[in-house]
């Protein structure tokens, strides 16, 4: 029998009924009450005719009910289908092409008609108006759980966003590789401040704990961070995951000791210089991990005891990661192309056979990341393959002229790519200043520390970069918006 995720609730119901497991800062809710609020949802999905197999969007910010939503089309035989607030143009495709049954928007969507579109193809539901009716699982009748668990979208850094189906076994395998990494007791409570239509989010600040039984501190949005940081604080959070900006920002603000146990950085490469001022500035472990929506996501982390610097740490149990390169792999200390086998895998691309044959080959996952391993097994991220611009046969990684650029006073953050022209490729950066700076001395600075054809030949100035809601530059704009003008 392959186990569920309704199947981790109900064993956590039945084994921990009152332990508390989700803080808001407001309320509390225990893992009894977490089952028999799905479970009302799960009636009221339904009443509304929902059968299996059938996706239930849910457009939300992070909430108790977003997560009653989530388990109760679990319970109801539904795939849930969290979507990203932030993919307002793309969410008319997203729609066409997953074909939910049931849309659940809160109020604030509602009532802003942000999403509302004559077209959308199933009934609109208010996440604040579902009834919570309180009943036994078995008033459910018999429901056959599809294999598919759940479709996360990409966060569309390279072109539209994809649909990743996940099934309960890839999710359920990623959580138990994470806890064998991972020292994590009852006692634990972790940080839940990260969007929920993120596969970070998901997978390592809500189903982690909840498989383990311990405590989650859902804190609130991250455009409101000082209030977010306030609930995490007052909660007793003893694990910290966030992403690497949420660090940096950490370091540039006055605070008390924090109370972690550990930290944990995902969703992009975190620059080493942001790891070595957090753990100097604090005296908190912070472990680098790496992954994909496609892996579930979690591929690799560094063990708390044995980490090592600038590495995404060694990949969890019963993941094999090798660096190929032209199909071959290469011996350690040599780059390649990043390419995972494991239980965690998804399953596909929601209805785009064409893209998921593209990057799964032989059942092993092509990233188009750039990765180094070492001789003890540990993994280094270089840079997206995507991103690796070829300058007359010469490779250059913009991860590495991005961390000069940070590296001059009053920069506050960069991103390099290589736009396509008439005369061929050329490096550009795109800087954004926290104080003036020249075109000019920049390039001066770059000059004595970078190749010279590594200096980007097109410096612009920007207000800020476009960003995904991960914090991932999102370069594929920028490449568009400047190819014209350059």
């Amino acid at each position: 029998m392959i186990l569920t995720l309704p199947d981790i609730l109900e064993k956590k119901a039945d084994s921990l009924p009152d332990k508390p497991f989700l803080y808001t800062g407001k309320e509390v809710f225990t893992f009894r009450q977490l089952r028999d609020y799905s479970l009302s949802f799960a009636f009221y999905f339904r009443k509304k005719g929902i059968k299996e197999g059938e996706r239930v969007a849910i457009i939300s910010r992070n909430s108790p009910r977003f997560v009653f939503a989530f388990f109760g089309a679990l319970y109801a035989g539904g795939i849930p289908v969290p979507l990203n607030y932030f993919l307002e143009e793309e969410m008319g495709e997203i729609f066409e092409e997953v074909a939910p049954a049931l849309i659940l928007l809160s109020e604030e969507f509602l009532s802003t008609k942000k999403f509302l579109r004559e077209d959308f193809p199933g009934e609109i539901l208010a996440l604040e108006e579902i009834p919570l009716e309180i009943g036994s699982k078995e008033e459910l009748g018999r429901v056959e759980f599809p294999e598919e668990a759940v479709i996360i979208y990409t966060s569309g850094t390279s072109g539209f966003p994809r649909g990743v189906v996940l099934t309960h076994a890839n999710l359920i395998s990623d959580v138990e590789a994470c806890l064998d990494r991972i020292k994590v007791s009852v006692e634990d409570r972790f940080s839940l401040l990260l969007p929920l239509f993120h596969s970070f989010s998901l997978t390592a600040c809500l189903l982690t704990p909840l498989y383990q039984g311990a405590g989650v501190v859902m804190s609130g949005d991250l455009q409101q961070f000082e209030r977010a940081l306030e609930t995490i604080l007052c909660n007793k959070t003893s694990i910290f995951l966030a992403i690497p900006q949420i660090f940096a920002l950490l370091n540039q603000i006055k605070l008390p000791a924090l109370p972690f146990r550990f930290c944990v950085s995902g969703g992009e490469k975190l620059p080493p210089e942001v790891e070595e001022e957090f753990e100097g500035k604090f005296g908190l472990p912070l472990l680098q991990g790496y992954g994909l929506t496609e892996t579930s996501p979690v591929v690799s982390l560094n063990p708390e005891e044995r980490r090592k610097k600038n590495s995404v740490g060694l990949p969890l149990k019963g993941v094999e990661v090798r660096i190929l390169k032209e199909g071959k792999a290469v011996p350690a200390g040599e780059e390649g192309e990043i390419v995972i086998k494991g239980p965690m895998v998804m399953k596909g691309y929601w209805k785009n056979i064409e893209e998921t044959r593209k990057v799964i080959k032989d059942n092993c996952l092509h990233t188009g990341d750039i990765g180094v391993m070492d001789e003890d097994g540990y993994l280094y991220i270089i840079d997206r393959k995507k991103d690796m611009v070829v300058l007359k046969g010469l490779n250059v990684y913009p991860s590495e002229v991005e961390r000069y650029i940070g590296k001059y006073p009053g920069v506050k953050e960069s991103a390099v790519v290589g736009i396509n022209t008439e005369k061929g490729e050329i490096l550009t950066a795109f800087v954004v200043c926290e104080e003036k700076i020249t075109e000019g001395a920049l390039r001066s600075f770059l000059l004595q520390h970078l190749a010279h054809y590594k200096v980007p030949r097109k410096i612009e100035f920007l207000s800020s970069l476009p960003r995904t809601p991960a914090g991932k530059v999102k370069k594929h704009i920028l490449r568009d918006l400047y190819s014209s003008k350059l």
